[in-house]
């Protein structure tokens, strides 16, 4: 055979050999903790999401060495730990109280979880952990911006408004309508279907006289002798609650007025519209065909007008 083909034969050869053989790939030395807490590697790997200290194996980022008999010896305390490497959350004008007493592993895994963020658990069931047994919580009828997670109305840490809310919202019960004070129901309410006065867009109307309108505006439009009463408006909390509730609409069932008792609200609807027994006027019933069935009897099926 020639010389110089059996050479490259050989070279060919080896080069093969070295494919074939499996090299094992790097690993980065696992920290002494292991040998202990040897489930730690296996735990790590089945959560989706992970904290980088932990799952670079960065033990001693957020513990000290210890000894069998001590638990966690963490390198600092609390939220001061966390903020070592994370900004200081515990700002605004309302601060989520676990933040505030700079508990974040009551809503974060400090290691891993299956939930972004490391939370301990998603949407609503997180926030249930805490609120869940508030009465707040227990109506019928439920806001839908819940059901999708309480974060469409609420910052989780804090925020510059009360009540942890993403944006302005006044929760007084009497004052003339002002979009600003309400901003955070505009982010999914239209603000036209509550401020024309004249339209199709709700289901409140009396034919096509909208009872938002009035009831937002208040004083604020003329009566029949063109008179502006100076008298507030009604705000969105007068007669709805946030949360849930247990007549339709996330309607109240009462109103207190700090802290005290004002009056009860019942809502009966009817295919055509409904009536409202309340304790701020005299029950009154509408009806979307234009009939006021507060003055006229037996002009549409299932509406009578009501005792005065």
């Amino acid at each position: 055979m020639n010389p110089v083909r059996l050479w490259l034969t050989g070279v060919a050869m080896v080069f093969a050999g070295m494919a074939a053989v499996p090299v094992a790939p790097i690993r980065a030395e696992e920290p002494p903790c292991f040998e202990c807490h040897d489930d730690f590697p296996q735990k790590m790997k089945s959560y989706k999401f992970t904290h980088d200290p932990a799952a670079g194996g960065e033990c001693t980022a957020c513990h000290l060495d210890h000894k069998d008999e001590e638990k966690l010896m963490l390198v600092r305390e609390g939220a001061a730990l966390c903020y070592e490497c994370h900004d200081d959350l515990a700002v605004g004008a309302s601060v989520h109280s676990p933040v505030a007493d700079g508990k974040c592993t009551a809503c974060h895994n400090p290691h891993g979880s299956g939930t972004k963020k490391l939370l301990v658990a998603a949407g609503r069931t997180l926030c249930e952990k805490c609120h869940g047994a508030s009465p707040e919580f227990k109506g019928r009828v439920t806001h839908a911006p819940i059901d999708d997670g309480c974060s469409d109305c609420h910052r989780p840490h804090a925020s510059e408004n009360k009540g942890l809310l993403a944006k302005n919202l006044l929760t007084d019960r009497l004052a003339l309508f002002d979009p600003k004070q309400a901003a955070l129901c505009l982010e999914c309410h239209e603000l036209e279907t509550f401020t024309k006065p004249q339209t199709e867009d709700t289901g409140f109307r009396m034919g096509t006289l909208n009872l938002h309108a009035l009831h937002l505006n208040g004083g604020a439009v003329p009566n029949k002798y063109g008179i502006i009463k100076k008298k507030d408006g009604q705000t969105c909390f007068a007669c709805h609650l946030p949360h849930t509730a247990h007549q339709d609409k996330l309607l109240r069932t009462e109103y207190q007025c700090t802290g005290v008792f004002c009056y009860t609200m019942r809502y009966v609807p009817n295919a055509n519209g409904g009536t409202c027994i309340v304790g701020c006027h005299k029950p009154k019933a509408y009806s979307r065909t234009g009939v006021d069935p507060n003055a006229t009897a037996g002009t549409t099926p299932g509406e009578k007008p009501l005792a005065r």
